[in-house]
């Protein structure tokens, strides 16, 4: 204001628009220095000719539709501006989301006046709003020209109102330019044809920006402008807000039929109907990743669990945030991942005015949560006493998304609920507790804490991860051996090992110091510990990848051995003849020596079966090795419990061999050998491969037409599974359905056996198991049910089958007997009956 010669701030200048809160009236001077720029001599004199200003001294035009909506487009475009630049992401580089588009089409059409958009911080409802407020303004410029007002406000606009002044009506009024005893009717009546619709978007429109009894008043008048202006079709309201505030005030109008139905609320996805914003499909995270990075060809991603994380918009912000530069979502990793969530903690609870207040709340909310039931909510009431002890961090922790109410009560029971902003903030919370409180070191102690505060929770594995993280994070990798002492089920094992190799895989690409890494390796290499990370029954496409990067580091020749096998294992029974001559031949590179150590050679095993597959051929040392070891009883005593997990992988592999052979008494005979002499240090019957041999057992009774001896195993079997089967691998998994299967095609109805079959088959072929697809055919087409079937199905399986072996590089024959190919040959050329 340079012809004053005062100065006043950037804030004041916000406060006056709205764009920042008005906690104190502005002082003297700020209120002459503002007269003065307005062209008058002192405050009292600008007061005074307000006063004395009325309606009557407004020409009619100053009221008209054009002139209303020349205000509210300036406004509009200044809330506008104003919201784009606090956007984490660039605006020009973030996304329309179609669902809101097809949200705001329905509303209109409904016909109701008001709509809402409900979720937790993070969702990005305010750059959703921002995109269809502009193709709003678009619209009122484009060819088809609409007569739309639109007045789009910001919540710290509302919250500069002192209701004790001026209530919600006419501060709306007064802003359009309005006296209080004229409402937007009369503006609609002047006009001889009215060609819009007038907007009211609220953004953030939240109870924690507000004093509490402020809300709650301000939410009242809103709901009684909605009602004054709903029979008018031209009136709309817009409003977004947390899930949390929707769920504690929803009661206002929920409880009252003929104002209910004035809203339009959408498509609630939640179970408490609160939340109608969806979080990211993949194909908008890879429209995003394109529009920030146009050079970007492919459409790679990461893992299914970091795509899931990421679809939080909020998330996909603090990744961009990290790596803005040459940004890519496809080298996504869980290290980058979780250090951006750590980053975040840091930010919105250790640093600020009230850090260790909101580190003392966080702390006593954690420690009442009750895991074991997977509750992982807490009554208010039990925390009201902290609440009122430290309100700024309560209220900021609020603000922040780090913690969130939610109100469930109804009639006579009062349910006001306090968790965690969302779960990955939980599990990184109670993990950081139970490290920190045992000195920051995974122990004996931390497990028994682990298992006994977390037992069987779901986030019990989640807080497993944290603890790898934190390890790896400050280069203590000694700590990674009590891994091996965790209670887990096979499935949740897998999910530690490959997560742990991921972080590992990604240190190794990024620290430069990567001795402290290799010496822990070389340290482990020659005790069980190692073993945490071998077995048969992980194999997925995770695991592989898994195994790959613990061959970076210098390795005993025993465990390359071990690898080396279960790579080419894998790549056999994914049908890759030419990735499992590959591994092969690095085991061919081992001496003699080596090899003989193990109680079967698997070399030998390994050339069995790959040259059966691809040539047809049974080299017998492998058969022969295996038969005499079920007679060498000196050889089977000297096993050790230790070395469980790396017999387990000969052991099947043997068994794998075994069968080229077709010799069911041979195969018998050896399972009972090794359930006799091999168990693992807990001799537990349960274990993966006592059940693994079990089955394979019944199955060759049943083959035998002992079906009184299959049934007996079968329910031995029954009593020492898990019920519940998703804790197992997908190896075993589909071990389970492929015995199934076979029962099924004796004595199953045609549909319900060819309905497992194909799903059977199909998740095989996602699992990476295409052997166990080729055969799960083959018993099917060479089943009774499937003479039953029309020869459109067996078609659809048999053409299938045929495709996969054709491009495995192996031979048909090794997998169609002649015999068997005539018979579905015939099957398939013969329309059902």
């Amino acid at each position: 204001m340079a012809y004053t010669k005062k100065r006043v701030s950037e804030t004041t200048i916000k406060r006056i628009y709205g764009f920042a809160i008005a906690k104190f009236k502005p002082s003297p001077f700020t209120l002459q220095a503002l007269t003065e720029y307005c062209g008058y001599k002192s405050w009292d004199e600008f007061c005074n000719q307000q006063e004395n200003d009325t309606v009557n001294h407004k020409s009619p035009e100053n009221n008209s539709w054009g002139t209303l909506c020349s205000r509210t487009a300036k406004i509009t475009k200044f809330t506008l501006q104003a919201l784009k630049t606090r956007s984490g992401i660039p605006f020009e580089l973030t996304i329309k989301r179609k669902f809101i588009q097809e949200h705001f089409d329905a509303f209109l059409q409904s016909g109701k006046p008001i709509t809402l958009f409900t979720a937790q911080a993070g969702y990005g409802k305010t750059i959703g709003l921002c995109h269809l407020v502009d193709d709003l303004l678009k619209e009122k410029l484009g060819d088809n020209c609409s007569q739309d007002m639109v007045l789009f406000l910001g919540t710290q606009t509302i919250t500069t109102i002192s209701p004790h002044e001026l209530n919600l009506g006419n501060w709306f009024l007064s802003l359009l330019g309005l006296q209080s005893n004229t409402n937007l009717i009369e503006v609609f009546e002047q006009e001889n044809t009215l060609a819009g619709n007038f907007y009211l978007i609220i953004d953030g429109f939240d109870e924690y920006m507000f004093k509490q009894e402020q809300f709650f008043l301000f939410f009242n008048q809103l709901i009684d402008i909605i009602s004054y202006y709903s029979k008018y079709s031209w009136f709309k309201v817009i409003l977004t807000m947390r899930s949390s505030t929707w769920l504690n005030y929803r009661y206002l109008v929920e409880e009252k039929q003929h104002l209910w139905d004035k809203w339009f609320t959408g498509f609630m996805n939640d179970a408490s109907k609160s939340t109608n914003f969806i979080p990211f499909e993949t194909g908008e995270i890879l429209d995003l990743t394109h529009k920030i990075n146009p050079n970007i060809a492919s459409n790679c991603l990461p893992s299914l669990e970091l795509i899931n994380k990421l679809s939080y918009p909020l998330f996909f912000q603090l990744y961009y945030q990290k790596n803005a530069q040459n940004f890519t979502i496809a080298e996504t990793n869980h290290l980058t991942f979780y250090q951006i969530i750590a980053s975040f903690v840091s930010n919105k609870v250790y640093r600020g005015a009230n850090s260790m207040e909101k580190v003392l709340l966080l702390q006593t909310l954690v420690e009442m949560i009750d895991y074991q039931n997977n509750n992982f909510t807490v009554p208010k009431w039990k925390f009201s006493a902290y609440i009122k002890k430290y309100p700024g961090a309560y209220k900021e922790l609020l603000i922040n998304d780090v913690l969130k109410e939610e109100n469930f009560s109804e009639y006579f029971q009062y349910k006001e609920q306090i968790s965690l902003g969302n779960h990955t903030l939980l599990e990184y919370g109670i993990s950081r507790k139970l490290y920190r409180l045992n000195d920051e070191k995974l122990d004996r102690k931390l497990l028994d804490e682990i298992e006994k505060t977390l037992g069987k929770s779901t986030i019990k594995v989640p807080v497993l991860k944290w603890m790898v993280f934190f390890i790896i994070s400050s280069n203590t990798y000694e700590q990674l051996n009590y891994l091996k002492e965790v209670t887990l089920y096979p499935l949740e094992k897998l999910e530690v090992i490959i997560f742990t190799c991921q972080l590992l895989q990604k240190q190794l690409s990024e620290t430069e110091d990567k001795e402290e890494l290799k010496k822990y390796f070389q340290k482990i290499d020659q005790d069980e510990t190692f073993s945490f990370f071998l077995s048969l029954q992980y194999i997925t496409p995770e695991y592989e990848k898994a195994l790959q990067t613990l061959l970076n580091f210098d390795l005993s020749n025993k465990n390359k051995i071990l690898i080396y096998t279960t790579l080419s294992a894998i790549s056999i029974l994914n049908l890759n003849a030419d990735k499992a001559e590959k591994y092969i031949k690095e085991i061919n590179n081992f001496v003699y020596s080596d090899l003989e150590k193990f109680i079967v050679n698997p070399l030998n095993c390994l050339n069995t079966i790959f040259c059966y597959f691809k040539y047809g051929i049974v080299q017998k040392e492998a058969l022969q090795s295996i038969t005499h070891l079920c007679y060498d009883d000196y050889k089977l005593r000297k096993m050790r419990s230790a070395e469980y997990n790396s017999n387990e992988i000969i052991f099947k592999l043997a068994l794998l061999t075994l069968k080229i052979n077709n010799n069911i008494a041979k195969e018998v005979r050896f399972i009972d050998t090794v359930l006799k002499y091999f168990k693992p240090d807990d001799n537990k019957e349960n274990s993966p491969l006592h059940i693994f041999f079990l089955g394979l057992n019944a199955n060759n009774y049943l083959k035998k037409g002992n079906t009184k001896k299959a049934l007996k195993i079968q329910n031995q079997l029954l009593k020492i599974q898990h019920a519940d089967t998703s804790v197992y691998t997908p190896f075993m998994k589909i071990f389970f359905s492929f015995l199934t299967i076979r029962n099924s095609s004796h004595d199953k109805a045609g549909e319900v056996a060819l309905m497992q079959t194909k799903s059977l088959i199909a998740y095989c072929n996602k699992m990476g198991f295409k052997v166990a697809s080729v055969f799960t055919a083959i018993v099917y087409l060479n089943s009774l049910q499937a003479a039953k079937a029309s020869k459109e199905d067996n078609l659809e399986i048999y053409n299938s089958t045929l495709k996969q072996i054709r491009v495995s590089g192996f031979r048909m024959e090794s997998f169609f007997k002649s015999n068997i190919q005539s018979k579905i040959e015939r099957l398939t050329t013969t329309a059902k009956m």
